[in-house]
């Protein structure tokens, strides 16, 4: 994987945006939607994160950025904190494969485990995670500054 530095926040963004806006209005109200993406994926917060730690990369196909994803370890753990692809190449393996070369990233840093969020109505990614020997560990309910609630399933990987 090929990680960005700040110069990419932007695009990161625009990308993000996009995705956000297309996918997830099938289990979120938009203004939900816009205020995850202005708290978590605005040009600002990408800059911060990357200031903190999370390693963004592209996912690429024939030349073009098709998706995105972040990591970041903490401690013993590799969180996967973003996987995302656009609408057009979904279904076809790229997210599998990011998610594959992810989890090789983490083990390569001597990560123990991982662990993701999930949205408990996300049951594509929630196949897909499973797919991958991810398995569901508890639910969690956070609840934003603004009230919006997210209810959410923290699912775990073991690299043993």
């Amino acid at each position: 994987m090929d990680f960005l530095g700040p110069s990419s926040a932007k695009e990161l963004s625009e990308m993000a945006r996009s995705i956000w806006m297309e996918y997830y209005t099938t289990f979120l109200d938009r203004g939900s939607i816009e205020t995850i993406v202005e708290d978590w994926q605005s040009e600002n917060a990408i800059v911060e994160q990357m200031s903190e730690g999370s390693l963004y990369s592209f996912i690429n196909h024939e030349g073009k950025n098709i998706g995105y994803r972040c990591v970041l370890l903490q401690g013993d753990d590799l969180f996967v904190s973003k996987i995302y692809v656009d609408k057009e190449h979904r279904g076809k393996g790229f997210g599998s494969r990011a998610l594959t070369e992810m989890l090789d990233y983490g083990k390569s840093a001597g990560a123990k485990g991982a662990y993701l969020h999930v949205n408990k109505h996300n049951e594509t990614a929630i196949r897909a995670y499973k797919a991958k020997g991810f398995e569901i560990r508890e639910g969690r309910k956070i609840r934003l500054d603004n009230g919006v609630c997210l209810d959410d399933y923290v699912m775990v990987y073991d690299y043993r």
